[in-house]
């Protein structure tokens, strides 16, 4: 079932509420699904993994096959897989998600996301899915495991603050569609 699209100001709002209140990189699942879920089509679903761990690679066949997606030592937080998965059936994602928290200053001044911190994260997650949307819900980052980037794709932060204008938004949705598309024609 599809939820209602969340509007930029929405998604300004709940970034810095949580941001405020709670602080921690899980608390932004559920908002980042819901804006997955708009940006996919109906032959595929938005799994979050993040709590998939204690798996280890002994060899032993398990009702869930998490070596599809990852191993016992990295773990992205969402994948995007074909509609036929389930816990039981899991099949390679077309897109790994990897979320971090944003990085606010005292005084409100955002502090994007050091992509290079994660290389090995996100090196490891390659072995299992040849795209990976990395963010921190303002810097975007859409990597293909061919092409190397040190700079976010979307940014919707500048100097002064909270992009205003909604075609960065839109933009975004429209970017994260076609890398998603892209991802199944490889």
């Amino acid at each position: 079932m599809k939820k209602q699209p969340i509007s930029y100001d929405e998604y300004k709002e709940e970034i810095m509420r949580i941001y405020r209140d709670l602080r921690r990189e899980g608390y932004y699942y559920n908002l980042l699904i819901n804006l997955f879920e708009e940006c996919i089509t109906k032959d595929m679903k938005v799994i979050p993994v993040y709590l998939n761990t204690g798996y280890k690679d002994d060899g032993k066949k398990r009702l869930h096959d998490r070596l599809q997606y990852a191993d016992s030592h990295s773990l992205q937080d969402i994948i995007i897989v074909p509609h036929h998965y389930t816990y039981e059936n899991t099949t390679k994602p077309y897109v790994s998600i990897e979320i971090k928290k944003p990085n606010f200053l005292q005084g409100g001044d955002y502090r994007p996301v050091d992509i290079k911190k994660y290389d090995d994260q996100l090196y490891a997650e390659f072995h299992y899915c040849k795209y990976i949307i990395f963010t921190d819900c303002i810097s975007w980052y859409f990597l293909e495991e061919s092409k190397k980037t040190n700079n976010p794709d979307i940014y919707l932060y500048d100097d002064i603050g909270w992009k205003k204008d909604v075609i960065e938004w839109e933009k975004l949705k429209l970017t994260i569609s076609e890398f998603i598309k892209g991802s199944v024609n490889y």
